[in-house]
């Protein structure tokens, strides 16, 4: 029986687990079923309780070694940091034939801490990807977390055609949509599409709380507020950690966001006939903006065959090698 272990059953890992075995489930009508066993690990036990419970892995291990063992995939996920000692201690215990691919959004650093811990010689496939959740997701873990979302999909460059396609074709079957994208481009992209709307929702928050009229403007606050403050997100530690690793870009990007608001403060200080234009003119762009986000970076990637016969081409092959 084929495995993909998932190391790390955080929101998304547990997640992960019930999208593929819902998509699992689904193939069970076919006389040809896939045998995959979904394996998990995690440090906390309580995590692993957890998601075992839910019903997101076939099996939970207690030891690292144990739920990567002759694994076709393992999914890490979590932050850098953990992906990282993680990656360390994973890279001894696998065969060739094993695909690795992480979660977290820092795509160049997850790729470049990939190449101190794996020599040239050494044919270990790793793909890094990204999905792109939803900051005013629901805290959660559940088999939708992933529908319809854009998932970054980043190869290494030692990584072989075919695995691609697998890491690729399991992002499919989790109901998201596979992106490929520029690693040294995405760090900004996430800063600019997630990190920045967070913070400036943040110090709105702050600014109309500490208002001397605040218990006033709170009574309408569940109006445009209300719906503005859910990208804050239930993850405030989990923000405030992607803010700090994407320091860099974010700062960058709140600086021309204050060029902006500095543009707006002054065409509202001159309060002359031009000034409704020119508002005018920056709300028309603005919705014109909004009609371009549909438009995604990248190119997306596609299917060739059906997903039960990808997969299951994939894994026995894998097992033929």
């Amino acid at each position: 029986m084929s495995r993909i272990a998932i190391v790390g059953l955080d929101l998304v890992g547990t997640s992960l687990g019930l999208a593929l075995k819902d998509w699992l489930a689904k193939q069970k009508t076919d006389s040809s079923t896939i045998p995959l066993q979904i394996a998990g690990f995690d440090y906390d036990p309580d995590r692993q309780k957890r998601a075992e419970k839910l019903g997101a892995i076939d099996k939970s291990f207690w030891g690292l070694p144990s739920a990567i063992e002759d694994a076709a995939v393992i999914i890490v996920t979590g932050p850098l940091e953990e992906a990282s000692r993680t990656i360390a201690e994973i890279i001894p215990l696998i065969n060739w034939s094993t695909v690795i691919t992480t979660t977290n959004p820092r795509i160049a650093d997850t790729l470049q801490i990939f190449n101190t811990y794996v020599h040239k010689e050494e044919q270990i496939s790793f793909v890094a990807g990204h999905p792109m959740i939803s900051l005013a997701r629901e805290g959660s873990p559940s088999k939708e977390l992933f529908r319809g979302m854009m998932y970054g999909v980043f190869p290494h460059s030692g990584a072989k055609a075919q695995d691609i396609d697998l890491i690729v074709g399991i992002v499919h079957a989790i109901g998201a949509k596979a992106y490929f994208a520029d690693p040294t481009e995405y760090d900004s992209q996430f800063a600019a599409t997630s990190l920045l709307p967070a913070m400036l929702v943040a110090i709105l928050a702050r600014t109309v709380r500490s208002d001397s009229g605040w218990q006033d403007i709170s009574r309408f606050s569940q109006t445009d507020l209300e719906q503005i403050a859910k990208f804050l997100g239930p993850f405030p530690e989990e923000l405030a950690t992607d803010a700090q690793n994407h320091a860099k870009d974010l700062k960058r990007w709140l600086e021309r966001y204050h060029e902006q608001l500095g543009a707006l403060i002054d065409s509202l200080d001159r309060d002359n006939q031009d000034t409704q234009s020119e508002i005018r003119q920056l709300l028309e762009q603005a919705n014109q903006v909004r009609q371009e986000w549909g438009e995604k970076p990248g190119r997306e990637a596609t299917e060739t065959t059906g997903l039960q016969d990808f997969i299951k081409r994939m894994f026995v092959g894998r097992r033929n090698r």
